[in-house]
C-alpha cells in the first residue's frame, strides 16, 4: 500500500526529490567518499587522462602499462576536458548531473517491470539509489563503472520492452546499449550471454537472430582488436594503484 504521507501529494514527492538532490550536492561540496576508494582512484585516473591529453597515441597503445584496470573510454573522454584545461570542479559537477540519470532510469525499469506499483512508491524506490555509498562516491568522483551501469540500465529498459512487445528494434537497441556499457566497464560484457540466450529463445536460428549475432560481433570487434591484437590486456591488473598528483 502507498504511504499515507505521500497520498495524492505531488508536492511531497517534489520535496523528497529535492531533498536527495541537495543531499548529493552537499556531499559534493564536502568532497565525500563514503565508498572509500573513489577519491584515490580518481586521482590516479585523472593523471592518466591528462597523459591522454598530452600524447593520445602513446597512451592508447601503452594503456596496459598504466596503474588502472578500468576501461580507457571514460579517460579518453575526460582527456578532452583536460586538453582545453577545463576546471576539475566543473568536470566533476558535469559528472554528478550526468549520474542523476541513474535514479531516473531505475524509475523507468520499475515502471516497466512492476506495473502494479503506484507512482508514489516508484518514486520512493528510485530515490533509494541516492542512499548507495557507491552512487554517492562515483557521482562525486568520476569513474567508468557508474557510466557502464547507466548504459546497462538503458539496455535493460530496451530488453523489458522487447519482452513485452517482441519488437526486433528493441533487441537491436538493447545490443547497442549493453555494448556501450561494456566499453565503459568490461564487467557488463558478461551480460551479453544472457541477452543473446533470451533473444535465441524468441527467434531461434532465424535471420533475425543471425543479424543480432553479426551486430554483436561488429560492435565488439574494436575492443577485441584493441585488447588482444595490440596486447593491451589492462583488465587483469589486481587493483587500481593510486598515485598522488
Amino acid at each position: 500500500m502507498p504511504y499515507k504521507y505521500f497520498d495524492n501529494s505531488k508536492q511531497n514527492l517534489y520535496f523528497v526529490i529535492t531533498f536527495f538532490y541537495l543531499f548529493l550536492i552537499i556531499a559534493f561540496i564536502f568532497s565525500l567518499d563514503p565508498n572509500g576508494g573513489a577519491y584515490p582512484d580518481y586521482l590516479n585516473q585523472k593523471k592518466i587522462s591528462q597523459n591522454f591529453a598530452v600524447d593520445f597515441k602513446y597512451e592508447l597503445f601503452n594503456f596496459d602499462k598504466t596503474t588502472t584496470r578500468h576501461s580507457p573510454v571514460l579517460l579518453i573522454i575526460l582527456s578532452f576536458f583536460e586538453r582545453y584545461e577545463i576546471n576539475d570542479y566543473l568536470i566533476r559537477i558535469i559528472n554528478l548531473h550526468f549520474c542523476l540519470l541513474l535514479p531516473i532510469l531505475f524509475y523507468k525499469i520499475i515502471t516497466l517491470k512492476y506495473k502494479s506499483i503506484n507512482f508514489q512508491n516508484k518514486i520512493l524506490l528510485s530515490c533509494l539509489v541516492f542512499l548507495s555509498p557507491t552512487f554517492i562516491s562515483l557521482s562525486i568522483w568520476p569513474d567508468s563503472r557508474i557510466y557502464g551501469l547507466i548504459f546497462f540500465c538503458l539496455a535493460l529498459i530496451e530488453y523489458l520492452k522487447f519482452e513485452q512487445e517482441k519488437k526486433f528494434s528493441n533487441s537491436i537497441k538493447c545490443v547497442v546499449w549493453y555494448a556501450i556499457s561494456s566499453y565503459f566497464s568490461l564487467n557488463f560484457a558478461l551480460f551479453a550471454i544472457f541477452f543473446l540466450y533470451k533473444f535465441f529463445l524468441t527467434y531461434k536460428l532465424s535471420n533475425k537472430f543471425i543479424y543480432i549475432l553479426i551486430f554483436n560481433f561488429i560492435l565488439s570487434t574494436p575492443a577485441l582488436l584493441y585488447v588482444f591484437s595490440l596486447d593491451t590486456i589492462f583488465f587483469l591488473k589486481s587493483t587500481s594503484i593510486s598515485k598522488c598528483m
